[in-house]
């Protein structure tokens, strides 16, 4: 891990179902001059290639759209012993997208928008999340 969470004091996840007002009031929040907003960090098609990044397509792929879901995607069950490892891959995924989009610049506060359907609990924990708002 490459000191996941460094570049920002607080973390807040901002998610809910779809069309529930989530990125307008996201957009709305990144014209704070002290936070910094990042739209859907596990949705890839909006992010440059990490070498995070098809770990991150395995796991969250059949959780987002198992319609889509790749042939060699995991679906985990909060049991599967993987997951605790797969908590420093997210934290260190999301660590790099804020570098890739923000530089190296550390703010006081760091808004992720992450739609439902991914277990919130589960990446609050790994990115060391405070608070949530869920609409």
């Amino acid at each position: 891990m490459r000191g996941a969470g460094s570049h920002w004091g607080e973390l807040t996840l901002l998610s809910g179902q779809g069309r529930s007002g989530t990125t307008w009031v996201g957009e709305l929040l990144a014209g704070h001059p002290d936070l910094r907003y990042l739209f859907e960090p596990c949705s890839l098609k909006y992010h440059p290639p990490l070498p995070t990044s098809e770990l991150v397509r395995r796991v969250i792929s059949p959780h987002l759209d198992p319609a889509a879901a790749a042939t060699d995607a995991w679906v985990l069950h909060p049991d599967d012993p993987r997951l605790a490892t797969l908590r420093h891959v997210f934290a260190d995924h999301l660590d790099r997208l804020f570098q890739a989009h923000f530089g190296e610049d550390r703010i006081n506060h760091l808004v992720v928008k992450q739609p439902a359907g991914v277990n919130v609990a589960w990446l609050c924990d790994a990115w060391g999340a405070r608070r949530v708002v869920w609409m």
